[in-house]
């Protein structure tokens, strides 16, 4: 199998660019932690999107599906070799996981992100070694019916606190949440702060990490 460089076939731009090798190439024979871990996962054929990415987020390694990913333009990389969505909103609920996870390496994040209209992916980010500050990044398609009934009757919430859950769930901002469940953006908020009362959060982001850590 030849060499895979992305940066010519995704951002022929990119300075100096450095090849991204099929897992199995470059660190079946290494030593090292992440080569390990990346092979006890079986990686390269994991049955969803991953990357594997350095302390400054650039991506070292890609497996199967990641690459046929950037070759297909659901993704692409920068000038700095890091992960860009074609969605602005997707890009900040990105880089808002990755930095929560670079604060606190012993925890996974998970979020729900819209990567367009009326379509959300799992984001999973966790730190597989300390020492060298190496980032998994796991994409995978999400149920388009998440199961948050639970949730909802465990913290008493009413059927339409409900939708707007499952609305601030997916990321979703008060006027789509207004517009798909016909009522105002008023009457959104209002929901909004008897959720947070209920359930003992402050902001949306504390809402949705909570759900899905319930979830999950």
């Amino acid at each position: 199998m030849p060499d895979i460089q992305f940066a010519d076939d995704v951002v022929s731009h990119s300075p100096l660019p450095r090849p991204v090798y099929p897992f199995r190439e470059t660190y079946e024979d290494s030593a090292s932690s992440i080569a390990h871990h990346l092979l006890q996962q079986s990686f390269e054929f994991a049955p969803d999107i991953r990357f594997v990415l350095n302390k400054d987020n650039s991506v070292e390694f890609a497996n199967l599906l990641g690459r046929q990913m950037l070759k297909d333009g659901g993704l692409c990389l920068n000038g700095m070799r890091q992960l860009r969505f074609r969605s602005g909103r997707a890009q900040a609920s990105f880089d808002e996981a990755l930095a929560n996870t670079r604060r606190d390496l012993k925890k996974r994040h998970h979020k729900i992100i819209a990567v367009e209209d009326g379509e959300w992916t799992s984001l999973y980010v966790r730190c597989l070694d300390l020492d060298t500050g190496h980032l998994e990044v796991a994409i995978r398609p999400t149920d388009q019916h998440l199961d948050i009934g639970s949730v909802a009757e465990a913290f008493g919430l009413t059927a339409m606190e409900t939708k707007v859950l499952l609305g601030l769930v997916r990321s979703l901002c008060p006027k789509k949440i207004a517009i798909s469940n016909n009522i105002s953006v008023h009457t959104v908020r209002a929901h909004i702060r008897g959720i947070y009362a209920k359930l003992g959060t402050r902001s949306g982001t504390a809402t949705q990490s909570l759900v899905l850590r319930l979830i999950d």
